[in-house]
């Protein structure tokens, strides 16, 4: 099932994100089925709010690897290291 919610969002952005620096932790970091933060960013699987994207079906903990998921892993997916201002 889609949402209509996801229809009409745009691109999280603001002035103060667009100033940090994110890099995804741990570096290289795969889920269970070998999908790294790249293909979740790229296939909308999460958002930058943590939170799942469109196209994502399924539930995090399930694709958990190495003691995170993607919400804990990767930058596009609200997770990540983040610093600067």
């Amino acid at each position: 099932a889609t949402t209509t919610e996801t229809s009409s969002r745009a691109p999280s952005s603001t002035t103060s994100a667009a100033s940090q620096h994110c890099d995804d932790k741990p570096a290289g970091w795969v889920d269970s089925d070998g999908d790294g933060c790249d293909t979740y960013e790229a296939h909308e699987w999460c958002l930058p709010d943590g939170s799942a994207g469109p196209w994502f079906g399924g539930d995090f903990e399930r694709f958990a690897n190495d003691g995170h998921t993607a919400l804990t892993a990767c930058c596009a997916c609200g997770g990540g290291e983040r610093s600067g201002d």
